[in-house]
């Protein structure tokens, strides 16, 4: 389909719906801008695939070593996340995995020892779809270990 537009073209999610000056778009569908360009002077074209899906989180999985606490997971696709995490299902603190990838871990911070901590992941990938994995909304959860004995 030819759209014309000159600015910014609005994009609509899903099937188009009447004539108001979106281009509808789903998951997947590629859109192609053709442009003047002035400097150099011509004609000029850029393509980009949409992506409407946010990453899935999974193989959420915790592991303890010498009084610390590990979390990692997969994305389905690369993603920036945070773990939010705190001693009750008021998850109010945070850690973040900086850099766009599919394959995460974090590291928690000392905690306090014996108590129960709960933690959801948050995913954004590089088109901006944000998913949350909250273990089905009962939220992870592991107990801090004991700090490590030094010798």
């Amino acid at each position: 389909m030819l759209f014309r537009s000159q600015g910014t073209v609005s994009l609509r999610p899903g099937p188009a719906i009447g004539d108001d000056a979106r281009l509808s778009v789903i998951d997947g569908d590629e859109v192609t801008a053709v442009f003047q360009d002035l400097s150099p002077a011509g004609e000029r074209s850029a393509t980009a695939q949409i992506d409407a899906q946010p990453p899935v989180v999974s193989d959420v999985l915790t592991t303890s070593e010498f009084g610390r606490t590990t979390v990692r997971w997969l994305t389905s696709e690369p993603a920036w996340s945070v773990v939010r995490f705190g001693m009750t299902n008021k998850v109010n603190q945070t850690l973040t995995n900086l850099g766009l990838r599919s394959q995460h871990v974090v590291a928690f911070p000392p905690l306090v020892a014996g108590e129960t901590y709960f933690f959801e992941i948050v995913a954004t990938d590089a088109a901006g779809n944000v998913s949350t994995n909250s273990n089905s909304g009962r939220y992870f959860r592991f107990v801090a270990p004991r700090p490590a004995n030094a010798l």
